[in-house]
């Protein structure tokens, strides 16, 4: 019996005694959990409407993301509706009610990014200034984090 035979047995004799528990066991231990922050837990509702913490360019990119697709399944609605039928002033009021919330919700993110690279979170209102809004916006998803703990708390993903 030669040594490449005595291997393969050996592999099949570990594979029949291997059991589907075993092997999800050893996978699990392999996998981290995600660690909450500091002060609050991860949730949407803290992603779009909170202003303590630091999120990653990742987290503030999607988040602008969603806020834009929710604007644009409004104003497709708007477009779709008949002028004269009365649902147009519905959605309207819908349209204005998540422009307010994706303001909000744009201030908060931009705060929490601006933690996370290390700066104060009044700078924030840059959003709001039409000739730098773009700018602020792109340099707010550009910038790499601060990989330090800071007075807002670790590291959203630290670099091992």
């Amino acid at each position: 019996m030669g040594t490449k035979s005595v291997l393969r047995s050996h592999r099949q004799d570990c594979r029949r005694t291997d059991t589907f528990e075993d092997r999800h066991q050893r996978a699990s231990q392999r996998l981290r959990p995600v660690k909450p922050t500091a002060n609050h837990p991860v949730t949407v509702r803290w992603v779009l409407f909170g202003f303590k913490g630091r999120i990653g360019r990742k987290s503030f990119g999607l988040a602008a993301l969603l806020m834009i697709l929710v604007q644009a399944a409004v104003i497709s609605q708007i477009i779709g509706t008949p002028e004269d039928d009365p649902m147009g002033a519905l959605w309207a009021l819908v349209l204005m009610a998540s422009w307010l919330a994706s303001a909000w919700a744009g201030i908060a993110l931009a705060v929490k990014r601006l933690h996370d690279l290390g700066m104060p979170g009044i700078l924030a209102i840059c959003l709001l200034i039409p000739a730098i809004s773009l700018i602020a916006f792109l340099f707010l998803a550009a910038m790499p984090p601060s990989q330090e703990t800071n007075e807002h708390g670790p590291p959203p993903f630290p670099k091992k």
